[in-house]
């Protein structure tokens, strides 16, 4: 099978998970009336099909689904809530963890007071999958671990934000109300320390400073040091020197 067959497989099969949790939806339901927000919802169905392994119990913690000896964790944010359920579960059972990320965004803005959507609109910043490192260092201690795999889904998704901040527009300080997946754009999965190279954006050169790893991947310089910082403490990086403050990273050579 090649590339492009699993790509469209993926693609099929998230098509098939975002019907499923609409389908969950009461029919009078409206966006962001779910406890379950649609993405995680997806998500879940997306990791596993069958329903019937939704929703479980394991100790004194719930799992999104487990099937046999794997479980399949959503998590869109916060992962310092998965350390105590990684403690109990390793001993038993893998661990999936799946985390969206917006390679693609159209923002819709909802006036608070009369429930009006504006139209959408593209946002100009792409995810990528170095977007995790803030959530990846909470977790730090089993990155790399075999029983541990990270699957990154790069979506095209719509946000709808409520128009209800501090600032003029009331755009500054909004909540978010709810995301809709429209699409699977890729999916990135971290298994083995080699695999969290992909976290890195592309360079040409073979030595790089966290400057040079910001500027390729058009983030901030604090995101790119937590980036090669993940990738020194997994053996994918070495520092061999330093320009000014900054540390100048190769890859690592056996």
């Amino acid at each position: 099978m090649t590339a492009s067959d699993n790509h469209h497989e993926r693609e099929m099969r998230f098509h098939a998970a975002v019907r499923a949790a609409l389908a969950e939806r009461p029919p009078t339901g409206q966006i962001g009336t779910l406890g379950e927000k649609l993405l995680h919802a997806t998500l879940k169905h997306y990791a596993e099909p069958d329903p019937a392994c939704h929703e479980q119990i394991l100790g004194r913690h719930h799992a999104d689904a487990v099937n046999g000896s794997r479980i399949s964790e959503v998590q869109t944010a916060n992962f310092n809530r998965l350390r105590p359920r990684l403690e109990a579960w390793l001993s038993d059972y893998t661990v999936d963890i799946l985390y969206p990320v917006a390679a693609i965004k159209y923002l819709r803005w909802i006036d608070p007071d009369s429930g009006e959507t504006g139209p959408a609109r593209r946002s100009p910043k792409r995810g990528r999958p170095g977007d995790i490192a803030i959530e990846l260092t909470r977790i730090r201690a089993w990155l790399g671990d075999e029983r541990v795999r990270i699957r990154i889904l790069l979506l095209e998704l719509e946000e709808y934000r409520l128009r209800d901040g501090y600032s003029r527009d009331g755009k500054r300080g909004s909540h978010r109300y709810e995301r809709i997946p429209l699409s699977l754009v890729d999916e990135v999965v971290l298994h083995h320390p080699g695999d969290y190279l992909q976290l890195l954006p592309p360079l040409e050169q073979e030595t790089f400073t966290s400057a040079d790893v910001a500027r390729a991947a058009r983030r901030s310089q604090s995101q790119a040091s937590l980036i090669l910082r993940l990738l020194r403490e997994l053996g994918q990086l070495e520092v061999i020197g330093k320009n000014g403050n900054s540390l100048i990273h190769r890859h690592t050579r056996f």
